[in-house]
């Protein structure tokens, strides 16, 4: 009896927590409002996130203030420092910045020290003016609400772009990321024309990443709004070698899958990883335009599909916003970059070109490879 009373107390808190930050205790998906009708209820935001849309593309300019020191950032990252996502990031977040003539320092915050943050309020003593959150989940949604009802340091998300509800009077400077509503209703529309007729399509998915859940769940519905479901939906760590394992199972199998959805990079690398080992398999994967390596896979047909976000687009919006914040000037609620699909159809030259566009920073340091 006491240990039961203790986990309903210990859930009970944490909903309580829950409640406090983004709601009611429940999915996600339900604490948060779509871009439409966000833009619905703020009509002058969508005018104002279409002519911010239009600066990301174009060549920068130098901020017009001088600096009385350098503008303090921190990017907290839920994974490691050296993940290649979190690497592209970081680089083309300093190189906008530098273009930019923004004199900065930048502290990046792995969420294994995010606890002396939390109690200390500084990053190695000094406090950030600016704070870049790539994950919305339980661990920092209290230090979140807490920042966001100080007002500073300023918070931006990235990777996120669909506004918490129970924010919008104290919302965030900057929700910066993709659609991913619009780019699973893309690959779903694709995948139904492309797979055939009674062929299977599982799944690998994990809890570990909240934004990812939210597109896998995405997925799903779109499929089955299109007659199609998925066979097993398997629920595994986010690592390369889980979805390896669980690939090979799955491969193995009398009836293996047509097509095996992976929820993210991580997941979708150790399916490739996977189908190698498998000569003369039919079977393929997605992946999520995190590395021109992708296109490889896509050549050799490991992959049927590459999902590529203008990811370096994401970076540019985050220094944009810092710039227009020094400046006074009016910084939009949300940023959406745009997503392409690459497929197998599409010659290499195309693909090469294509990543070059969603990647006009990053893509320099693939060039030293």
């Amino acid at each position: 009896m006491p240990q039961t009373f203790y986990l309903a107390k210990v859930l009970f808190l944490f909903c309580i927590v829950l409640i406090s930050s983004v709601g009611q205790c429940g999915s996600l998906k339900s604490y948060l409002v779509t871009t439409e009708d966000f833009f619905d209820l703020f009509p002058a935001e969508k005018v104002l996130s279409d002519q911010f849309s239009a600066r990301i593309g174009s060549p920068s300019s130098s901020i017009s203030i001088s600096q009385s020191r350098p503008v303090r950032i921190a990017l907290v990252l839920s994974l490691p420092v050296e993940d290649m996502a979190n690497g592209l990031f970081i680089y083309s977040l300093k190189r906008r910045l530098q273009e930019l003539r923004i004199d900065f320092h930048l502290d990046l915050i792995p969420t294994e020290r995010l606890a002396d943050f939390k109690l200390n309020g500084n990053v190695n003593g000094i406090v950030p003016d600016f704070i870049v959150f790539d994950q919305l989940s339980p661990a920092v949604l209290p230090l979140i609400e807490r920042l966001l009802k100080r007002r500073f340091p300023k918070v931006i998300f990235r990777n996120l772009v669909m506004p918490v509800k129970s924010w919008l009077n104290h919302s965030p400077l900057l929700y910066a990321g993709v659609d991913e509503n619009k780019s699973m209703e893309r690959l779903a529309s694709y995948l139904a024309r492309q797979v055939p007729d009674g062929a299977m399509i599982d799944a690998l998915t994990s809890s570990e990443d909240a934004f990812a859940k939210l597109r896998c769940d995405r997925f799903f519905d779109e499929l089955h709004k299109r007659g199609m479901n998925v066979r097993h939906s398997l629920h595994i760590d986010n690592t390369v070698a889980a979805a390896k394992n669980a690939a090979d199972e799955l491969i193995r199998q009398l009836s293996p899958p047509y097509f095996i959805f992976g929820c993210t990079g991580q997941l979708s690398q150790g399916i490739v990883e996977a189908i190698k080992h498998h000569s003369g398999t039919l079977v393929t994967t997605n992946s999520w335009g995190k590395g021109r390596i992708e296109i490889k896979w896509l050549e050799q047909g490991y992959t049927s599909v590459i999902v590529l976000p203008m990811n370096d687009h994401v970076a540019i919006a985050v220094a944009e916003a810092i710039k227009n914040e020094l400046s006074f000037d009016p910084v939009p609620k949300i940023y959406i970059s745009r997503t392409s699909l690459l497929t197998q159809d599409m010659d290499s030259e195309s693909a090469h070109l294509m990543f070059q566009q969603a990647y006009p920073y990053a893509s320099s340091l693939w060039s030293k490879e």
